[in-house]
């Protein structure tokens, strides 16, 4: 049975035939399964030209590698939030979503390697923002998110955990020069 001929994929998305099953490629406003979520609705974006970067928050649940490999194919990474400034911006940034859950996670740009943390980029993470009472465990793999739980501060989570994320992209010559 040709899994294909119900049209599944949405949004001009075109599906193609695998052995059991199909596959969606959608178009660059759009992601899901079958396309169905449009990216347009499902972030917020704020740009700090100070720092030359624009911040887009994901309000899609994926695990910390499928989130930084979105990221990456928009042309960006997971958030490297190494700064004090940066992290101040992206917290007065969130507070700002109307967000329903009482505990969400976004993820950012650090996991552990079981010995210590570093940034995507390479670097130690040495500007930590964890919550009173709560520091480091570093006991195995993981990564690390804002949490609305924790007022935008840090917390640990395991990289399969799903979670909202927030891409850094480089700012766009052209539209820095309209701003």
């Amino acid at each position: 049975m040709y899994k294909c001929a119900s049209n599944p994929c949405q949004n001009g998305g075109i599906c193609t035939e695998l052995f059991n099953r199909y596959n969606c490629a959608c178009t660059r406003r759009y992601i899901g399964p079958n396309c169905e979520n449009d990216l347009i609705m499902e972030h917020n974006s704020v740009c700090q030209f100070e720092f030359n970067r624009c911040f887009r928050i994901f309000r899609l649940h994926l695990d910390w590698y499928a989130a930084q490999a979105f990221c990456v194919k928009r042309n960006g990474r997971l958030a490297v939030v190494d700064t004090t400034e940066k992290q101040y911006f992206l917290e007065t940034a969130l507070r700002t979503l109307d967000i329903d859950e009482d505990s969400s996670e976004f993820w950012i740009g650090a996991s552990s390697n079981g010995n210590s943390l570093q940034w995507i980029t390479g670097g130690a993470v040495v500007n930590a923002r964890w919550p009173p009472g709560v520091g480091v465990g570093i006991h195995g793999y993981y990564c690390l998110a804002l949490s609305t739980h924790y007022n935008f501060m840090w917390t640990e989570l395991h990289c399969s955990s799903s979670a909202y994320f927030i891409c850094e992209e480089g700012v766009d010559p052209i539209e820095s020069s309209l701003g």
